[in-house]
């Protein structure tokens, strides 16, 4: 091979792998590794999405950055939770929501970082 052909092999895996970046950046999220816990009564859950129909999850008074709300992901395949959920979202019970942050989750899963696994309501403290 002459040194046209590979810079132009060059050239290509260069534009695959920039392309590939590229999709990566726009259909993941990409954070870092943590499990957490809020407490709080939930304000909103709601599905949107014009694409990917994704659930989000919204605590009362959850605002880490005045004006901009935390929001938490859910994972649309545990049925049974989006029903506590919603249980507890029409209740107005505190609850207390367990959370993970994966590496890299994509756009289609849930539009963000934080991604509830467990909740359960936070017992009073008389009980």
């Amino acid at each position: 091979m002459d040194s046209e052909s590979i810079l132009a092999v060059l050239f290509i895996i260069g534009g695959i792998f920039f392309v590939g970046i590229l999709i990566l950046g726009f259909c993941a999220n990409i954070g870092n590794m943590a499990d957490g816990v809020a407490t709080d009564s939930i304000a909103r859950i709601s599905q949107g999405g014009w694409v990917w129909k994704t659930w989000r999850v919204q605590l009362t008074n959850d605002h880490p950055i005045e004006g901009n709300p935390m929001y938490y992901g859910l994972d649309y395949h545990n049925q049974q939770l989006i029903e506590d959920l919603e249980h507890y979202a029409e209740t107005g019970e505190r609850v207390k929501l367990y959370y993970r942050s994966d590496l890299i989750n994509w756009q289609w899963e849930y539009p963000d970082a934080e991604v509830i696994y467990k909740v359960e309501p936070v017992k009073s403290q008389g009980a």
